[in-house]
């Protein structure tokens, strides 16, 4: 069987097709981190963030195989261990001549901090969720302080709540630029989103804006408001914001929203309502 070796053919999706193809036809299993379905998901999230900064793949393989199948406790604990071990490094003075390495650290220990919270949500009156909940903030704001433009969190007054979200600027020129705002779904924070698409929107010249509404993060946290079915009263106070306090640098005429997971439905029915984007990308969710 002759395989095309050719530059195109190994830098498209061709190669992983063809791994997959064949792992279908000699019945190869798969490789699960962990025989809890549940855990094996959440593991799988570091480790796809390692491209991007938001994890290592050695340590998260580590991680997995202390990590007892269907133990809260184990999985919080043994990620609570290795985010406060990763928060050391980055402040260790050795690493300090190297910016990137700093940044990542940083990023690594704050998508460490949120995994170990990830799993204590049955008991809302459990304080370890405050406790991590503001390490990872603290680690993540030190991360996107580290980058080429510093990221910027921002608070939105909206109908009954506040709106908290991140800005993220493509470049330091003054020139308006396409934009991204980002929702995301039912329990993952606007964090885990720079992991998963931020970070290479960023690298194509995007601008982006990831946010929290009703029932998603800091605002179920800090303001105990649930979810809303009209997901259109969160976004609409963003794309106000971001053409007003940001119009020299997003192009109104190029503005994207994207929703992830349940987001994808979220921003569906924002989408129905708010006309100012050029286009809409629904990742799931319906």
């Amino acid at each position: 069987m002759k395989i095309d070796m050719s530059a195109s053919f190994l830098n498209s999706s061709a190669p992983l097709l063809l791994i997959a193809q064949f792992a279908t036809a000699f019945d190869i299993p798969t490789l699960p981190l962990s025989t809890d379905a549940s855990f094996n998901f959440e593991l799988l999230i570091p480790l796809s963030s390692a491209t991007t900064g938001g994890g290592d793949i050695a340590e998260v393989l580590s991680a997995a195989k202390n990590i007892k199948a269907g133990d809260f406790e184990s999985f919080s604990l043994t990620f609570w261990e290795l985010a406060d071990r990763t928060k050391t490094r980055a402040l260790e003075e050795e690493i300090a001549y190297d910016p990137i390495n700093v940044r990542d650290s940083w990023f690594s220990a704050a998508k460490y901090f949120r995994r170990a919270d990830f799993y204590l949500h049955g008991d809302w009156d459990d304080p370890r969720m405050n406790i991590l909940w503001a390490e990872q903030t603290t680690a993540f704001d030190k991360a996107i302080h580290s980058l080429p433009v510093p990221g910027e969190r921002v608070k939105i007054p909206a109908d009954g709540f506040t709106i908290e979200g991140i800005w993220y600027a493509a470049s330091s020129d003054t020139a308006q630029a396409q934009t991204m705002v980002l929702t995301n779904g039912y329990d993952a924070s606007q964090e885990d989103i720079y992991h998963q698409y931020v970070a290479a929107a960023l690298a194509r010249g995007w601008n982006c804006f990831t946010f929290e509404g009703p029932g998603q993060g800091s605002v179920r946290r800090d303001q105990n408001i649930g979810f809303i079915p009209d997901w259109e009263r969160a976004v609409s106070p963003v794309v106000d914001y971001l053409l007003v306090e940001k119009a020299a640098l997003v192009d109104p005429k190029r503005l994207v929203l994207l929703g992830n997971s349940m987001g994808g439905y979220l921003a569906a029915r924002a989408a129905a309502f708010e006309h100012r984007f050029a286009a809409i990308v629904l990742d799931g969710g319906i």
